[in-house]
């Protein structure tokens, strides 16, 4: 398994996975016990369990996608014992009053009889929730029709703690009669919650607050986002009243029962944001040229080719940078992605927002830069969300997932044994557009083709094995480079010569050379020097460590580098302003970066203290 799993994952030791038939026993621990009620489609029957294929939760043809309802029961807490009325009816210190605590009646020394229900609290109404899942119209009748709901209806033994009902199903089913008539079957004292995708909210008020900052100094790089734009849109369809939309952190209270709470719903006021720029120190003075400029809150027209930045940072996702992820669009039609880290779909969707589908429907290829789960975790949802927005036109058009081979084998395990992914989907090695490997009958020019590209080549860089850089040139000349992680390479610097962008990774902060070739990334220093070297005309930094998740820290401003975030949208018609906003991004970051100069000085003296220190010499 450890050579299809993304090697930090299958080690973790404290992760225990296990199975459970929720069809032959409930699952009970500490908190919960959950019982499961299995749906088929119409007319389609279960395969059968001691099948040799009933191991894989789908399969093609012979198999049938289940749909699956939950539930959810808290148990009963403990009820609260009582001093006082123990100490008035003298029950002493010692064992008899965990005795009580348990339930159970106690007899004193004089022989009187103490009963639990006298010194405990009442006891808390346990309230439970149930989670409905119907991904089709095809289920519809298996729901309506399941006798398996008849214990939460009116006079069902479950019925009168049965508080919520969750329900993962399409606005377009939430409004047909029959889906109604199956949620009001269950009484009017029972509320609904929708989770769909029709819907968009706030995910993380950080990630807000830094895009409404980066728009105030360059609105057309740093559009802001569909959610600060608009409000959330109405629901698809028409959807009763007493039925509640789903948004992030709110919150339904069951133990103790307290409905729904707001308070953790973020809320996002583009204006508080920008005014905490205006109340730095010295803004009147760093931003003068501010106040004559027009308040446009509108984005300019982009040019195509359009780079769209997910994910800038590395390892793992922050509220400030997600994993790798880059979007290359090079007409309404036709884009390309450079890499796939976790989360990247998301990130479409949160920048994009109504526009994802037409997006995902562009996309013809997605670049693997190396076999790092940052890197590609998050492909097989991007693969699947595609063949949605396709719908029927998938088959006939392809993804093209170019990358190395250990991508394709776990992506064959995932197809094999949790959900059909490579329908639509066909794999071309990396390796094939090496300068050393670049035939007429290897399918490279049938790949060009298909991506509106006039070149493509990969070429090897040391991090690790099949790592590889980018070099593409569009139909009308416009050539990019695209490190992926690397120590600064000489055939990148020879192959790339005078592109028109370079998106070169920066992972770590001068000073951090043992780091940066222990690791096989580079320092921000050896990235610029790799700019000087490759004459490119202009050039963004990426691919930053987590520890500079706001800004990195950059010293050397002698050549002209442009520092990239996530949400962030490039043209050729603003990379010449893009180096221009590295001292406005360093004044609205000042606390922050004041204190990453900090840890940077202490972590050099310990250095250095550390390389001045006598080595011990055990005594004989």
């Amino acid at each position: 398994m450890d050579r299809i799993l993304a090697r930090p994952f299958s080690k973790v030791r404290f992760v225990n996975i296990a199975h459970h038939d929720h069809e032959r026993r409930d699952y009970i621990d500490d908190l919960v016990k959950i019982r499961g009620i299995s749906l088929f489609p119409s007319g389609r029957r279960q395969s059968p369990r001691n099948s040799p294929s009933s191991a894989k939760r789908m399969r093609r043809d012979s198999e049938v996608d289940a749909a699956f309802c939950y539930f959810v029961k808290p148990h009963q807490l403990q009820r609260k014992l009582i001093m006082e009325k123990c100490v008035l009816l003298g029950v002493p210190k010692g064992p008899l009053l965990g005795k009580l605590k348990q339930g159970e009646d106690v007899v004193l020394e004089d022989g009187s009889v103490v009963k639990a229900d006298d010194v405990l609290g009442s006891a808390d109404p346990v309230r439970s929730f149930l989670v409905a899942e119907c991904p089709s119209e095809e289920y519809l009748s298996p729901l309506s029709e399941s006798k398996d709901f008849d214990a939460y209806r009116p006079g069902g033994a479950e019925n009168e703690n049965l508080a919520l009902i969750v329900h993962f199903t399409p606005g377009h089913l939430l409004a047909r009669e029959q889906y109604q008539a199956w949620m009001n079957s269950f009484g009017s004292h029972v509320e609904h919650m929708v989770l769909d995708e029709s819907f968009f909210c706030f995910h993380s008020r950080a990630i807000y607050r830094l895009q409404a900052k980066l728009n105030f100094l360059h609105p057309q790089s740093f559009p802001l986002l569909p959610a600060q734009r608009t409000a959330p849109a109405p629901p698809s369809a028409s959807v009763p009243d007493r039925v509640l939309q789903g948004v992030s952190n709110l919150s339904y209270g069951l133990r103790p029962w307290s409905r729904t709470e707001w308070d953790g719903v973020p809320v996002v006021e583009n204006v508080s944001f920008v005014e905490e720029i205006k109340s730095l120190p010295g803004y009147e003075q760093f931003f003068a040229h501010k106040q004559s400029e027009s308040a446009e809150s509108g984005a300019a027209e982009s040019r195509f080719p359009e780079i769209v930045f997910l994910g800038t940072g590395s390892a793992m996702p922050t509220k400030d940078r997600n994993v790798s992820g880059i979007l290359l669009r090079l007409s309404e039609e036709v884009s390309i992605l450079l890499d796939c880290g976790e989360g990247t779909l998301g990130q479409i969707h949160r920048f994009f927002g109504a526009e994802t589908k037409a997006v995902l429907s562009s996309l013809r290829a997605v670049y693997n830069s190396h076999i790092h789960a940052d890197h590609y975790s998050g492909i097989v949802q991007l693969i699947l969300d595609r063949r949605r927005a396709l719908e029927r036109e998938a088959a006939s058009s392809p993804l093209l997932v170019l990358a190395p081979t250990r991508l394709y084998e776990w992506l064959k395990f995932m197809d094999e044994h949790i959900e059909p992914l490579l329908d639509g989907v066909e794999f071309v090695n990396n390796s094939i557009f090496t300068t050393g490997n670049r035939h007429e009958d290897s399918g490279q020019q049938r790949v060009l083709e298909r991506v509106h590209l006039s070149e493509l080549v990969t070429v090897p860089v040391e991090h690790i094995k099949e790592a590889y850089g980018l070099v593409v040139t569009d139909r009308h000349g416009w050539k990019l480079v695209f490190s992926g992680d690397c120590r600064p390479s000489d055939d990148l610097c020879r192959l790339g010569f005078g592109c028109d962008l370079l998106i070169h990774e920066a992972t770590l902060e001068e000073g951090m050379e043992v780091e940066a070739k222990a690791k096989k990334h580079c320092m921000l220093s050896e990235a610029l020097d790799v700019s000087r070297r490759m004459d490119a005309k202009h050039t963004i930094l990426w691919h930053f460590s987590q520890r500079y998740s706001k800004i990195p820290l950059m010293k050397d401003t002698s050549h002209p580098v442009a520092l990239s975030f996530d949400n962030m949208r490039v043209d050729p018609s603003v990379l010449a302003e893009m180096p221009k906003l590295v001292g406005p991004l360093n004044f609205i970051f000042q606390s922050y970066v004041e204190d990453m100069e900090q840890k940077t000085q202490k972590r050099r003296h310990a250095a250095n203290r550390a390389s001045k220190k006598e080595p011990f010499i055990r005594p004989k």
